[in-house]
């Protein structure tokens, strides 16, 4: 940590403190600032010690060549430390991905009666293969689909959740939460899990 303002509760640096601010200084660096919160790292108590442990630095010649530099913490959805996504705002191009079959819609309610659904539809063929072909192109164009809506559907419960967390996390960065606030939190966190696998 750099200064007294980094960590929620009182905080004396040393020499250690002194030692990275003059490296920092003397190169001509400076901290990129962080957007969504003060504090990078919790110790996930009940009345958390929160400090900045995280950080990005940046000097002259970066910044000259990516001026729209910005960071943002992202909330912590398991561990102690929040992520950090540095952005150089810089278009990037979307890539065509090819289908992947994802292990995870097997479990999915909706999986087995629909592409049973679609496998016992009639097929006019001439031979087994030709039959099997159709039958698999069918499959994987449902399931494109269908996988493509529920990762979106998914990708938004996960940005409420996410956007949700953040807040409860800086609401803690100015007091501790209330019970039915850290109940709330615990939701989230098993809910961010639950996603992930």
């Amino acid at each position: 940590m750099r200064f007294s303002k980094d960590k929620n509760k009182k905080f004396s640096g040393g020499k250690f403190t002194d030692l990275f601010n003059w490296v920092i200084n003397t190169h001509g660096m400076r901290d990129v600032v962080l957007n969504g919160g003060k504090y990078t790292w919790s110790n996930n108590q009940l009345n958390p010690t929160l400090e900045r442990q995280d950080r990005v630095l940046i000097n002259d010649k970066w910044e000259s060549e990516f001026p729209l530099t910005n960071l943002r913490k992202i909330p912590r959805d398991l561990l102690d430390h929040n992520p950090l996504l540095l952005c150089t705002d810089w278009d990037e191009k979307k890539v065509n991905r090819p289908f992947c079959f994802e292990n995870s819609w097997i479990r999915h309610q909706d999986f087995l009666p629909k592409v049973k659904e679609i496998w016992d539809k009639q097929v006019l063929a001439k031979n087994a293969v030709e039959v099997w072909n159709i039958k698999t192109k069918r499959v994987k164009k449902w399931l494109k689909g269908w996988g493509l809506s529920l990762k979106g559907h998914n990708r938004k419960y996960k940005k409420i959740l996410q956007e949700e967390l953040l807040i409860l996390e800086q609401t803690e960065e100015d007091h501790m939460l209330s019970s039915s606030a850290l109940e709330r939190k615990s939701f989230i966190q098993r809910e961010m899990m639950r996603i992930l696998e």
